[in-house]
């Protein structure tokens, strides 16, 4: 299961060619996420990183297929997607096979592939990467508020967030480095239950993301 609230969350697809129930297209492109979500979202975010800088870039209902931010869906992409109420999509599909995860200096939107022991936890993932890393961004799925993680901070803040399946993380890199990713595939994923709704979506307005 994957657990969508209300307002912002920061997911990746955990499983390859992951079908949704109730769906037959498998989740390939930001669109096929979309169609799956059917009227219950109104925004995906994800990071076009053939531009230089990288760049944040959206995709809406009403965003046509032919544009730059449909992109392709890997087992290391990360999303932000903006809900207009909590939706669960029950996903069924294959492993994402072992790999690498490139990492570029400054932003980068990730999702972890597999499920491995030695990447239990963010704070696993900052010492993996050394001092290449600035900071990690998670979303409190209590609060619905980004939270942030550096290589200073304690093991035991709220921040040092379990790494489960389907959990998008942002990365702020100092330099670019690449990390290997090997495990089992996720399954039975049991994240925190959704949120009563916080508000209700103004669909007058566009809502904007600092970081």
């Amino acid at each position: 299961d994957l657990k969508l609230n209300a307002g912002f969350n920061l997911i990746a697809i955990p499983l390859a060619d992951a079908t949704a129930e109730g769906t037959t297209e498998p989740i390939k492109k930001v669109k096929n996420l979309g169609d799956a979500l059917g009227d219950t979202w109104s925004l995906i975010i994800s990071l076009n990183t053939t531009a230089e800088p990288a760049k944040f870039q959206s995709f809406t209902p009403t965003t046509p297929e032919t544009a730059v931010s449909n992109i392709d869906i890997t087992g290391t992409t990360g999303l932000i997607v903006m809900m207009k109420q909590a939706k669960t999509l029950t996903l069924k599909g294959n492993p994402w096979p072992e790999g690498d995860i490139k990492l570029n200096p400054g932003f980068n939107l990730i999702g972890i592939p597999l499920k491995n022991e030695s990447l239990e936890k963010v704070s696993n993932l900052s010492t993996l990467l050394g001092g290449s890393v600035n900071l990690i961004i998670s979303l409190d799925t209590e609060t619905g508020k980004f939270q942030s993680f550096t290589p200073t901070t304690p093991e035991t803040a709220k921040s040092n967030i379990i790494i489960d399946g389907g959990v998008g993380l942002i990365l702020a890199m100092r330099s670019a480095t690449e990390i290997s990713v090997t495990g089992e595939p996720w399954s039975n994923i049991h994240l925190a239950p959704p949120r009563e709704p916080l508000f209700m979506l103004n669909r007058t307005i566009s809502p904007i993301l600092e970081l």
